[in-house]
């Protein structure tokens, strides 16, 4: 596996795509679905001082933004090789697991929770109170915090997913609800709630919007999905029909041909998975395209090009605070042309 810098990371980019279709002539479509491993990805070596990353989102110009979950940092990554501090460390957000950016509005949405327990050595919050966990909205070109949401009922906001309007959702992973911010002047209005959800530790995780506005959330611990059908005075729930349990699915992204994304967390085996379900079939088959992957929590789709965040933050998980933190952090990049190319996506 190569570990790539940063600066470097585009003309790498460029060479492997040109590895990525040599792959789609010569790889035959069983071999495809048995080393699915192979598909071309790497590592890219954040900036030092970036620890545990989580959060990302991207804007159409090229950049990206990553946000630390240990201290509420968020950098910009240019497409130039450069990188930026966007949002210093501070007691507003002390963490971040999700960054959505909304480039009609110009707000950077955030995901906020208050991770101490996790014992990470670099975190911001040393007061012994414990903190709210929150929402927070920052418009990015002035970088000014423009408002911030406590969760209802000490609720942990873990995911988030644009609502095409200018607001966000919200998945909340302990009180088994969906929450919904229409706009950074308005009010966080629950959505759903709902026994189906509840799962110990850790419920609802990775949202996202599929191209019909319906909305996907994983149960994290129970490794199911479901999707919240909208009627006219309410929502329910269907859950999906998998070809098998995800191991602690978390990122997800819906994409335009019935496919879904999904990363699972791999808390008990380790073994970190990029996976593909497609709901043209029941029940959905789900194919691991990518294994290997250090604790991924969150990624975006620019082009052709998945950006994960790998956090190698699975011994502070588990609960592990002896173990030796690691000194790197990566994103895991996966090119997905060949994919695109041969209809898998």
């Amino acid at each position: 596996m190569m570990n790539i810098p940063w600066g470097r990371h585009y003309a790498v980019a460029a060479m492997l795509l040109l590895t990525a279709q040599t792959w789609a002539q010569d790889i035959s479509p069983e071999l495809a679905q048995a080393n699915v491993s192979a598909l071309p990805n790497y590592r890219v070596s954040l900036p030092k001082h970036v620890r545990y990353p989580n959060g990302i989102t991207h804007s159409s110009q090229g950049d990206l933004y990553v946000g630390s979950v240990s201290n509420g940092e968020i950098v910009r990554l240019g497409k130039d090789g450069s990188h930026d501090l966007v949002f210093a460390a501070s007691e507003d957000i002390y963490s971040v697991t999700s960054l959505r950016l909304d480039e009609q509005t110009g707000i950077l949405w955030v995901a906020s929770p208050d991770v101490r327990q996790l014992q990470l050595s670099n975190a911001s919050v040393k007061s012994v109170t414990k903190a709210n966990h929150r929402i927070v909205a920052i418009d990015l070109a002035a970088k000014k915090i423009l408002q911030i949401w406590d969760m209802p009922k000490q609720g942990f906001g873990n995911d988030l997913t644009l609502d095409g309007q200018g607001g966000v959702y919200v998945s909340d992973s302990i009180n088994s609800a969906v929450y919904h911010l229409a706009s950074v002047d308005g009010p966080m209005q629950l959505m759903i709630h709902s026994p189906e959800l509840v799962a110990q530790p850790l419920g609802p995780a990775g949202i996202t919007r599929d191209p019909q506005g319906e909305l996907i959330l994983g149960l994290y611990s129970e490794g199911s999905l479901f999707r919240v059908v909208k009627h006219k005075k309410r929502h329910s729930l269907v859950k999906l029909p998998l070809t098998r349990a995800l191991e602690n699915p978390d990122g997800l992204l819906a994409l335009s041909a019935g496919q879904l994304l999904v990363l699972e967390g791999a808390m008990t085996s380790g073994d970190g998975k990029l996976s593909v379900i497609d709901s043209s079939v029941s029940p959905h088959t789900v194919t691991t395209l990518v294994s290997g992957i250090e604790s991924p929590l969150n990624f975006t789709l620019q082009g052709s090009s998945l950006y994960i965040t790998e956090s190698r933050i699975r011994q502070r998980l588990l609960g592990n605070s002896s173990a030796p933190e690691p000194t790197e952090f990566f994103l895991r990049v996966v090119d997905i042309s060949s994919l695109q190319r041969e209809h898998l996506l």
